[in-house]
């Protein structure tokens, strides 16, 4: 009696079997196709949200915004920035601009175009490596408008001994570099097994002028040149890091006493003891903080800055002055030892300088006017280099091959000196390395 109401015949029956297996059909299509305009319709609105987070992210960047950029920020304010690397700086073989000075663990510092380790010093015997050391006279002996270096070259080949020889040349100059600075730098370089036949050090103004320097400003008179304002400034930058968080505490400390005064809640006692274990807590934290800086400032001073050994001891100028020369003749001396145990020539040029008395009679007038400004340096070195060409001779006396080159213009009625330091014009160093070349060349002749 189920079918009652309904038709009984075989076409009806097929009919209703038809109407239920339609039915079925379009409510199971029905839903199949809510569900997917569902989905639709959720892909569409994220992709629309991510459209428009992208929009408001490029805005705020003012670029558009990459996954990689928005993670190196996060990494950033989470104190990890990792850069992209460039292929080019990542090279060990970069080249860096000449002027720009690069901390040396063991020299105090170099120049952008010549650090030690990626000079051409390896084993070659098919060359003759000269090696130049000294201050910023002998960085500036080779270069593009004072190639004085052409001269000491070109007479170094008319020597017998150097004949069919190939010249391999590396100068190693350092504005501001003293001795020991040239002693460790060699020292250095053969540990590293550098291939060198010929070494050259040409000093002297330096020597004398930069221990001084330091002891004005506290810091040991022999440690690299600016040495406590260079170290003062790398650990106040280290510093910043703790400023920065003590500043953080004091905002979100200033906030929490802000909120809690302004709000309800600032009538329950709940409210008001949870602000003050919190408040507490800063002020902890932000005292803890400023006696680290206070202590840290300490040590930059009179430690870290200074180095371990400050100026005390040094007090009288003349005293330090005797001091610095003996230890330019001891490393000069040292050098000439080194190098006398590993089979290398060595010479030691004492560099010429316009205060030295009548080393050059014939000034012209814009030189009088340009060189002779600072009366500190005229002092300086009208007390030392006669010393320095006195301990000179006992350098010579001790197998040092001494070249003094103080008195390499007193020909000369043009130009040579450019500053009112020490050094030259490029006339001045082609006539200093034509004289310091031939100078070599003799010595060559004579005992090779």
């Amino acid at each position: 009696m189920l079918l009652s109401g309904f038709p009984t015949g075989t076409n009806s029956t097929n009919d209703i079997y038809r109407a239920i297996v339609y039915s079925l059909i379009v409510q199971r299509h029905s839903f199949g196709g809510r569900l997917i305009s569902h989905i639709v319709l959720c892909v569409c609105v994220l992709l629309l949200a991510e459209a428009l987070s992208w929009g408001g992210l490029s805005l705020l960047q003012k670029a558009p915004a990459t996954y990689r950029s928005l993670y190196a920020e996060q990494l950033l304010i989470a104190g990890e920035a990792i850069a992209e690397p460039d292929p080019d700086e990542a090279s060990p073989e970069r080249v860096l601009a000449p002027d720009v000075r690069v901390f040396h663990p063991y020299i105090g510092f170099m120049h952008g175009n010549n650090i030690p380790e990626l000079q051409d010093l390896a084993q070659n015997d098919e060359v003759f490596t000269v090696l130049l050391l000294g201050g910023s006279v002998a960085r500036h002996f080779f270069t593009a408008e004072k190639n004085g270096s052409v001269q000491l070259l070109t007479e170094l080949t008319k020597a017998d001994f150097l004949a069919g020889k190939k010249l391999r040349y590396v100068n190693l100059g350092m504005d501001g570099a003293r001795e020991p600075q040239q002693l460790l730098l060699l020292n250095y370089l053969l540990s590293l097994g550098a291939d060198i036949d010929m070494v050259i050090n040409l000093d002297g103004f330096n020597e004398v002028h930069m221990p001084e320097v330091n002891r004005i400003r506290g810091a040991y008179p022999f440690y690299p040149e600016e040495w406590s304002q260079t170290m003062r400034t790398l650990l106040q930058n280290q510093q910043g890091g703790a400023l920065t968080r003590m500043r953080v505490l004091e905002f979100w400390r200033v906030r929490a006493a802000r909120w809690i005064a302004s709000s309800p809640f600032r009538f329950s006692m709940t409210s008001n003891l949870l602000w003050s274990v919190y408040d507490h807590a800063l002020q902890s934290v932000i005292l803890g903080t400023q006696s680290a800086l206070d202590k840290k400032a300490y040590e930059l001073r009179r430690v870290e800055a200074l180095g371990p050994v400050d100026a005390s001891g040094f007090t009288a100028a003349k005293s330090l002055l005797e001091e610095s020369i003996e230890t330019w003749e001891q490393g000069s001396l040292l050098m000439h030892d080194v190098t006398q145990l590993q089979g290398i020539t060595y010479f030691h040029v004492l560099q010429p300088n316009q205060y030295v008395p009548d080393s050059k009679p014939h000034m012209t007038e814009h030189e009088r006017k340009k060189v002779f400004a600072n009366k500190s340096w005229k002092y300086t070195v009208e007390e030392a280099f006669p010393l320095m060409r006195e301990r000179g001779k006992v350098l010579r006396s001790k197998g040092v091959v001494f070249l003094d080159m103080t008195n390499v213009f007193a020909g000369e009625t043009q130009e040579t000196y450019s500053d009112i330091c020490c050094h030259l014009t490029p006339y001045g160093m082609q006539v200093l390395g034509e004289t310091m070349g031939k100078g070599i060349q003799m010595y060559l002749d004579s005992y090779k």
